[in-house]
């Protein structure tokens, strides 16, 4: 067990946030304080974990006064929030209470807003975790866990699919909003032969398949660029092919309801954002079919003792909020335990301890399927 430290957990009553909380409490000796904008859902999260070790305290992200107080009585701040846009209050705060952060947010914004200021966070001493979570998060982790099997790491390709109930859940409009506008923001680049590249949308021939077992079966995926996949061809310079691929939804949303919510934010970023928001989360519930899973899968090959070899890592969970905040928690573990706190701005998927964290997530419901060629 990790030694009595307290985190906050901004957006703690949220789909991913209770679930963390009670990953937390489970697996660390931490006290929680669940903390958002509403009392009531917060009271009602905090009553529904039931232990002595959580509380609850109201926040608003948008105002720093309301922010300085709560996190200068903690040691660890989590960013579970759909706060993207309010970033830059939230990291000011977290400076000025001197106490680590870790945010969730898949927001290409929200890094180049933590990358500006990364000077000011080696030099304040704190510990600033990013890209954590499924995706981003996993990719570069299964990348990292892989590479160990190889002399010569050569391909690296991550894959994904997402077959989540989405009717069965509540998800607040700003985060609606954020999902969307990383929609609209999407990048496509994969890497190959020494370079960046730009995948085609026209056609499919820069999409990977996967097989997704017996469930899912074999998908054809599009190229999704992440930060945390930059640095890998530096990190292993034998390296010719890797990115991250992502299945489609379902073919209504994919091919209609997708392109028609990117063209409307495009045309009215502002007044577009809402309505292409709530069509968006109509369509994912209206078009959803079970059997409901998440897989992220890396495909790897290369050399070891010169011969070649290929290795397959499969992680799979029935829920992708619990998908989401597994990670997460296995993270948390190390940083309080001490074992990879270092000052500075990090990418989840750089810093975690891969064999532990690997090990971590299994105790806490992920499963995991390893085969070695």
């Amino acid at each position: 067990m990790s030694t009595d430290k307290s985190i906050l957990i901004l957006g703690g009553y949220g789909n991913t946030g209770k679930k963390l909380a009670r990953l937390l409490l489970d697996y660390t000796s931490a006290n929680i304080i669940l903390a958002a904008r509403h009392a009531e859902p917060l009271k009602t999260a905090a009553e529904e974990l039931t232990s002595p070790r959580v509380s609850w305290r109201t926040t608003d992200a948008s105002q720093p006064d309301s922010l300085l107080p709560a996190f200068q009585e903690v040691d660890l701040v989590i960013v579970a929030s759909g706060t993207a846009s309010l970033i830059d209050k939230v990291v000011t705060a977290a400076l000025q209470a001197k106490v680590d952060y870790l945010d969730i947010h898949y927001s290409a914004a929200k890094w180049r807003h933590l990358d500006s200021r990364a000077e000011e966070i080696l030099a304040s001493g704190q510990c600033f975790v990013s890209e954590a979570g499924f995706h981003p998060g996993l990719p570069s982790f299964l990348v990292r866990y892989g590479a160990r099997h190889f002399d010569e790491l050569e391909v690296a390709n991550v894959g994904g699919v997402v077959k989540q109930d989405w009717k069965s859940l509540t998800i607040g409009l700003s985060t609606q909003r954020e999902f969307v506008q990383e929609i609209v923001d999407y990048q496509s680049s994969f890497f190959r032969d020494g370079e960046w590249r730009k995948a085609s949308m026209l056609t499919t021939r820069d999409f990977q398949s996967f097989d997704f077992g017996e469930e899912l079966g074999t998908r054809l995926c599009a190229p999704l660029f992440f930060e945390e996949l930059r640095p890998l061809p530096q990190l292993y310079p034998t390296l010719r092919q890797a990115g991250f691929y992502m299945a489609g939804f379902h073919w209504f949303v994919d091919f209609l309801v997708m392109p028609f919510v990117m063209l409307v934010v495009k045309v009215f970023p502002h007044a577009g954002l809402t309505p292409m928001a709530r069509l968006m989360t109509w369509a994912l519930g209206a078009f959803s079919r079970p059997p409901y899973k998440v897989i992220l899968q890396l495909k790897a090959a290369g050399n070891h003792q010169g011969q070649h070899r290929a290795y397959r890592l499969r992680l799979a969970h029935e829920d992708g909020y619990w998908f989401t905040a597994i990670p997460v928690a296995a993270c948390v573990k190390q940083l309080l335990e001490g074992t990879i706190r270092q000052p500075g701005l990090h990418m989840m998927g750089h810093l975690i301890d891969p064999e532990p964290f690997l090990m971590d997530m299994q105790t806490m419901g992920i499963s995991v399927e390893e085969r070695l060629e």
